[in-house]
């Protein structure tokens, strides 16, 4: 039991650890670089801070403005609300729920989940440009990177026909938007994890090819230490939300480095050398369609999430390896006279 109570609360240190970051990105201070300099003017310190911001631009809830003359170092994330980019974002940009107006730079990846994305003539993306169930008009913009488009097109259940778990009408439509809400809950996640904490994601997709079996076993006993921390804490109503949701993310951070591998080694196939954020993208594809089809996808994805769990138990949540201490020479025994 002390072992169980252990792992799980890790697991909630690790949950809050992520929320934590995301609030304190939008309280950052700004870099040493932006301080003023010894007789330097009050305007011209204005005009260098107005051009150089903190390392995150966090929004939820609340619009995220990017100024003309402004550079972010770090990442622009924008959570139901409106994001307005006309400067230059040296990370990536990030929209859920929400409208991205760009007029200026990213140099890295621009998602867009079930938001509406409008990159006006002259802007640039270095990297990916990601819609999932949102709305993207690119007209004029420049974009490196590749451009993935998966928007939500008004479907009815009759054009569902096809697929072999629908024979219910109604109810099988009504199942196919369930599980698409889930992949979108899911693919909001993982982009929140990979922009968080994107060494642990990588970490663990380093580990994906030599301890996956291993993985699964130790995935296995991490499902039955769920089910008796439950059972812990079933006295309080409200630590049972709390251990699935702890769970839940440490789930999603395992199948975000998955696929992040799966999608580097589907990047070099292709001669291109993906970002974190759009290599675990590229590898969440093929299992997305996957998804809607009976047993097999069904299977493959139980297998992924046991195997996800073990991997963030054997990594301990994608943290670095230490480096192994170096030997410390024993001292001869000096020869008597």
């Amino acid at each position: 039991s002390a072992s169980l109570v252990t792992v799980f609360l890790a697991s909630l240190v690790l949950a809050g650890g992520l929320l934590a970051r995301a609030g304190g990105a939008e309280q950052g201070s700004p870099p040493a670089d932006s301080a003023a300099r010894p007789g330097e003017r009050a305007g011209d310190q204005a005009r260098s801070k107005a051009r150089v911001e903190r390392r995150d631009k966090v929004g939820i809830g609340s619009n995220v403005t990017v100024g003309p003359e402004e550079t972010v170092e770090g990442d622009v994330v924008c959570i139901g609300a409106r994001a307005l980019v006309e400067g230059t974002v040296q990370g990536d940009v990030v929209v859920i729920a929400g409208s991205l107006e760009l007029k200026g730079h990213a140099a890295g990846d621009v998602v867009g989940i079930a938001s509406r994305m409008k990159l006006e003539e002259g802007a640039e993306v270095r990297g990916d440009l990601v819609n999932v169930g949102g709305h993207l008009d690119r007209t004029g913009a420049e974009v490196r990177g590749q451009v993935f488009n998966v928007g939500l097109p008004a479907i009815g259940w009759k054009s569902l026909s096809f697929l072999p778990w629908l024979p219910l009408g109604f109810f099988g439509w009504l199942f196919f938007w369930g599980k698409i809400l889930d992949l979108v809950l899911f693919v909001v996640g993982l982009v929140v994890l990979v922009v968080l904490v994107p060494e642990r994601v990588v970490r663990i997709g380093e580990e994906t090819p030599v301890r996956f079996v291993q993985g699964f076993f130790v995935g296995i006993l991490g499902y039955l230490a769920l089910i008796a921390a439950l059972v812990l804490v079933c006295i309080t109503i409200v630590g049972i939300p709390i251990v699935l949701f702890a769970f839940t993310v440490l789930k999603w951070l395992g199948l975000a480095g998955i696929f992040h591998y799966i999608g580097r080694r589907l990047g070099r196939a292709m001669g291109r050398d993906l970002t974190p954020l759009g290599a675990a993208l590229m590898g969440f594809l093929p299992f997305a369609v996957l998804y809607f089809f009976p047993w097999a996808g069904w299977a493959t994805w139980l297998a992924l999430k046991i195997t996800a769990v073990g991997l963030v138990l054997l990594t301990r949540a994608g943290r670095p390896a230490q480096p192994p201490l170096p030997a410390t020479p024993q001292a001869s025994a000096s020869s008597p006279a």
